[in-house]
């Protein structure tokens, strides 16, 4: 297989002195592992050629850096955070952590996509990210848990009274969490790391809270008017929504929504009011509220302007 690389941009202080165009040595390492240390050389440029192909995909990873400053020693090591998606392409990114509101965008480049973890405090946290395509819209979301703060190389870690244990390896600080088996609601992380030396440290437990995550494409839409519920329509959510009401009489009348799941389970409800004034059509802006802040097309894919038809904005379903 060959080998594939890809090249990441320095900060100019890695090189400790700004010396123009002079070439200077660099060395690197993954994941805190001093043994994976590769070496190179770069032509004076702020951008030095790393080697990711060794290193599995689809988890986090820290890349660890130093350059040889102007006193010819190797200057302060520097360290950043990647998650190396399954896809090679280089696109642009959107994410965030947990539940703030506020996104940072970054470039993948060879599915190497960095973000900056300086921010959050110590615990459980969420990445949640987004590729984002040549019109300005994003895929649907994935979300990493990780717990940050974790000492030591090594860790292991179980949730609840669960008795089988994980064992995995601390990533400058990190340990990413598969919690892809729990059901969604309030667990309790445990977990324990380990010296250089082997020697354990003190356990360590933490309470989170798993989100449901919510597929579109399951959810079904019982729309009627007035309190013609007998004669309910409904709809899938990603379906074309058009209300066959062609005996309404002029005056106020009242939309009412529920959203359901494909078992019958309400997911919420939502009464709205509108007038008939054309006896051709009419034009209603009914709306749901959802656990979620953005602003999605029935593909699921997150949008950033609004578009003709039905979407999804600030967790409410809109119909234009």
């Amino acid at each position: 297989m060959s080998r594939k690389f890809i090249w990441f941009i320095m900060l100019l202080a890695l090189t400790g002195s700004a010396r123009g165009q002079t070439p200077y040595s660099y060395r690197y390492w993954f994941d805190g592992d001093e043994t994976t240390v590769s070496t190179g050389t770069s032509n004076g440029e702020t951008a030095m050629e790393i080697d990711i192909s060794s290193l599995p995909k689809g988890k986090i990873h820290a890349l660890h850096m130093q350059a040889i400053d102007a006193r010819n020693k190797w200057g302060a090591i520097h360290s950043t955070y990647f998650y190396y998606a399954s896809g090679n392409k280089n696109v642009t990114a959107r994410y965030w952590f947990d539940n703030t509101s506020s996104t940072q965008t970054t470039s993948s480049v060879g599915g190497m996509m960095e973000f900056d973890v300086a921010a959050l405090g110590c615990g459980v946290h969420v990445l949640h990210f987004q590729v984002i395509d040549a019109s300005g819209n994003d895929s649907p979301a994935q979300t990493i848990y990780f717990y940050k703060g974790a000492e030591g190389k090594t860790a292991r870690y179980w949730f609840d009274n669960e008795k089988s244990v994980q064992t995995t390896s601390t990533i400058n600080g990190l340990i990413e969490l598969d919690i892809e088996h729990l059901t969604p609601g309030v667990h309790a992380l445990h977990f324990q790391t380990f010296s250089a030396s082997g020697e354990p440290m003190p356990v360590r437990t933490q309470y989170f809270k798993k989100k449901e995550v919510l597929e579109l494409s399951s959810v079904l839409c019982k729309i009627w008017i007035d309190d013609d519920a007998e004669n309910a329509q409904t709809f899938g959510l990603m379906e074309e929504i058009v209300i066959d009401a062609p005996d309404l009489s002029f005056g106020m009348h009242e939309l009412h929504v529920i959203l359901l799941r494909a078992d019958g389970q309400q997911l919420a409800e939502k009464t709205t009011e509108f007038e008939v004034f054309d006896p051709d059509g009419i034009s209603l802006v009914p709306s749901f509220t959802l656990d979620d802040d953005a602003m999605y097309n029935l593909a699921g894919q997150r949008i950033q302007k609004i578009q003709k038809g039905i979407y999804i904005k600030g967790g409410k379903k809109i119909l234009r």
